[in-house]
């Protein structure tokens, strides 16, 4: 579950999308609520620039549950993006290098009872 949640998670942000001349933050969202909001600001023409993930506190690890803090700003016409969440992180950082993108925002906790790092970042070309 928590495997197919965050492919399905890592794969609604991993598209290249159309930055920057203001920036708006959603606020302290969670997965579903973070996504609703992103994907409204993204028909607007905006793209993250900078992503926050915190744990919820929720008792399962459930990559919905966590709160995400997204900026996002104007996209210009050149820019593409990835966007990754939680066991996703690894290969997409490979694939993202491999391409020419650059990393400009990493965010992470780490789970209280389990000591699970989970990470969220942004790649821009």
């Amino acid at each position: 579950m928590v495997r197919a949640a965050t492919a399905f998670f890592a794969a609604l942000f991993l598209l290249a999308v159309p930055a920057a001349s203001f920036a708006e933050e959603t606020g302290w969202l969670t997965g579903y609520k973070a996504l609703s909001a992103f994907r409204k600001l993204e028909r607007q023409g905006m793209m993250p620039t900078k992503v926050q993930c915190r744990d919820s506190n929720k008792r399962a690890l459930d990559l919905w549950e966590t709160e995400y803090n997204i900026t996002v700003a104007k996209r210009p016409a050149s820019k593409d993006y990835y966007w990754a969440v939680g066991d996703a992180y690894g290969r997409t950082r490979l694939r993202a290098e491999k391409e020419g993108y650059k990393q400009v925002s990493l965010g992470q906790y780490t789970r209280k009872k389990s000591g699970l790092t989970v990470r969220c970042a942004i790649w821009h070309r």
